[in-house]
């Protein structure tokens, strides 16, 4: 899938979480050029916990993106995100 969607120049990225991330794919790395948004609902908009036990996950150094929170408010379910400059 993921030669198709760069074939087709396609855009999109991989949402995940780091525990997820190795239980999958067993913590390949040949998809790090490809953009992340990692899922840590810690509430802290911050990407501190990122190296978490020491290490990046995946080959990213640095993710593009950072879900922190998902609560619901007057029956709407929100998700808060944090983007980095990835450049």
């Amino acid at each position: 899938m993921v030669n198709t969607l760069k074939e087709r120049k396609q855009d999109f990225g991989f949402m995940t979480r780091k525990y997820n991330w190795h239980e999958i794919t067993g913590n390949t790395r040949k998809y790090n050029d490809t953009p992340l948004l990692y899922m840590h609902l810690n509430g802290q908009n911050n990407f501190e916990d990122y190296n978490e036990y020491g290490y990046p996950f995946g080959g990213w150094e640095k993710p593009t993106m950072k879900g922190y929170e998902n609560k619901i408010t007057c029956e709407i379910n929100m998700a808060a995100n944090i983007f980095s400059d990835t450049k």
